[in-house]
């Protein structure tokens, strides 16, 4: 398991190094002025946890929001820096001895991205990637204890306050006028921190994948 984690964090620091190739050529083949682009956008999250507990159960994917902001700074006409925060819920759902406990995890996401756009058209496919820090906001468990529906909020001394990841994504913009464009993004969130704190023989990582459609208005 452990190399198999190294095998796809080497996987992600190459994709991502050639994000950054791929922009670097970007600013030196089209030296167009810089502009800023703010909006907004919602979506989806749907998550799972990964984790070593063998008593935890089956744990399947659960969805949640995820709604938030959008800064984009373009330095040129195919590289940009964005910055996306959200409120996102994470979390999984956990089957044990028939009885299902939804986790749902609470953060704001700051995710800082770059992107590399292709085409020159009103409709440019885009990768991105970047890291991203989630801060923990609430975390509760709901399901029936003794044939009654119960949700717990947990302690804050029993899972991390920050979450460190790395989201690598794509999408496709539509630009509907010289100065808006709408887009469709998805990514995935590769959690790096063992948000587990209470069991020290016991770690737990998030994984989840983000569907956001947004739109961008040009302030600059």
């Amino acid at each position: 398991m452990v190399s198999s984690q190294i095998n796809l964090l080497i996987i992600m620091k190459q994709f991502i190094t050639g994000i950054f190739v791929i922009s670097f050529f970007s600013v030196a083949g089209y030296a167009q002025s810089s502009s800023l682009w703010l909006g907004v956008h919602g979506g989806a999250d749907m998550g799972i946890i990964s984790t070593n507990n063998p008593f935890s159960g089956t744990i399947t994917a659960k969805t949640g929001i995820a709604i938030g902001a959008v800064a984009e700074y373009w330095i040129s006409d195919n590289a940009s820096i964005s910055f996306q925060p959200a409120y996102v819920q994470k979390g999984a759902n956990d089957k044990i001895l028939g009885n299902t406990y939804i986790l749902t995890y609470r953060y704001l996401q700051l995710p800082v991205l770059m992107k590399a756009t292709f085409g020159s058209g009103p409709v440019q496919p885009f990768f991105f990637a970047g890291p991203e820090i989630g801060v923990k906001l609430s975390v509760s468990e709901s399901g029936k204890i003794f044939d009654k529906d119960t949700n717990v909020v947990l302690a804050d001394s029993l899972i991390t306050k920050f979450n460190m990841g790395i989201l690598i994504g794509a999408g496709i913009t539509y630009a509907v006028a010289p100065e808006t464009v709408v887009f469709l993004q998805a990514g995935y969130n590769y959690g790096l921190t063992n948000i587990n704190v209470y069991e020290a023989m016991h770690k737990a990582f998030t994984r989840d994948i983000r569907a956001n459609l947004g739109v961008l208005f040009r302030i600059e």
